[in-house]
């Protein structure tokens, strides 16, 4: 019970100090926006409308029943009304990759003014559901390789931001390439790095508590 207290505490803490730093940072306009990028989530959340709802109550009900035929149907159903709803937020997110990369086309879109805009965000979080939502249908499966990733994955992601920036930089100021090849290596080489200094920080007890705060590997 003192944990659950604790934890909405903090939660509740650093709503108000995130909700400061925005506004500091982007001014009293952030408020709105944030309230409409609210309701997009809201939005998201609703998007199977209502299928699940539904099928949740005629599944209860023929489970009640015991009628295995129609729990079948409904599941195959459920199944079905879920890949068309993450079909159809990846098609959303291929438009919205069209769109971004023709309204950045020749500028930086890198620029704060792209990055902080709405309709970027929007159609970068559709981006994410997609790929979750598509990954975990078609790619739920296990491997040697998704296993090790898995073991490793907080530590690609804590050491893979420096690396990558350092990569970029390095080949941005020290070397003049086409924007495709420099974009091309910093992605060959930044993964190949950041999958060998991950593991090296893992293997090595002291240096993977003081980076990663684990004390102890645990064994596969």
């Amino acid at each position: 019970m003192a944990y659950a207290l604790g934890s909405s505490l903090l939660l509740l803490l650093l709503g108000l100090i995130t909700r400061r730093l925005l506004v500091d940072n982007f001014g009293p306009q952030i408020t709105t926006a944030s309230q409409v990028v609210s309701q997009l989530f809201n939005f998201f959340s609703i998007a199977e409308f209502g299928v699940g709802s539904v099928i949740s109550y005629r599944l209860y009900e023929q489970i009640a029943a015991k009628n295995e035929e129609k729990i079948s149907k409904y599941m195959s159903m459920y199944k079905w009304a879920y890949r068309v709803v993450g079909l159809v937020i990846a098609g959303l997110a291929l438009i919205g990759a069209a769109a971004y990369g023709a309204w950045t086309n020749g500028q930086n879109f890198t620029d704060a003014a792209y990055l902080q805009s709405l309709w970027a965000n929007v159609y970068l979080w559709a981006v994410v559901l997609a790929i979750l939502g598509n990954a975990r249908h078609y790619l739920h499966q296990e491997t040697a390789v998704s296993r090790f990733f898995t073991r490793r994955s907080y530590a690609l992601y804590v050491v893979h931001y420096p690396v990558l920036l350092l990569t970029a930089l390095l080949l941005t100021e020290r070397m003049t390439l086409p924007a495709a090849l420099t974009y091309l290596l910093t992605l060959l080489i930044g993964f190949g790095v950041t999958l060998g200094l991950a593991e090296v920080i893992c293997r090595i007890p002291g240096i993977r508590w003081l980076v990663l705060g684990i004390r102890k590997e645990k064994k596969a």
